[in-house]
Formats: C-alpha cells, sequence, structure tokens
C-alpha cells in the first residue's frame, strides 16, 4: 500500500501545480523534479526500482 502511495504522489502533485498555476510547462518541470527526487530516494534506501522505470 505504501509503494502505491509513493507512486501516485508526483501525478497527485502534478494535477494540483497545474490546477493552481495554470501553466502546463511549471508542472510538468514539477513533476520531473519530483520523479527524480523518487528515484533517488528509492536507490538511497536501496529499494527496487522496478523494470517499468529503470533503463
Amino acid at each position: 500500500m505504501n509503494k502505491i502511495i509513493i507512486d501516485i504522489l508526483p501525478i497527485s502533485i502534478f494535477f494540483s501545480s497545474y490546477h493552481y498555476t495554470n501553466d502546463i510547462y511549471i508542472a510538468t518541470k514539477i513533476l520531473v523534479l519530483l520523479c527524480i527526487l523518487q528515484l533517488m530516494l528509492l536507490k538511497l534506501q536501496k529499494n527496487k526500482i522496478d523494470n517499468i522505470i529503470s533503463y
């Protein structure tokens, strides 16, 4: 359940930031930064990164 919340959090913040700013470019920048941060935290915690995300 915790993994699902962590995976859905960036996209929900993306929609919230788009609704708040009405600027797709700012919302996209926020989404990219959150995804990078999410991957870094997973890597630091030594959690498995799903094959769908990693290259």
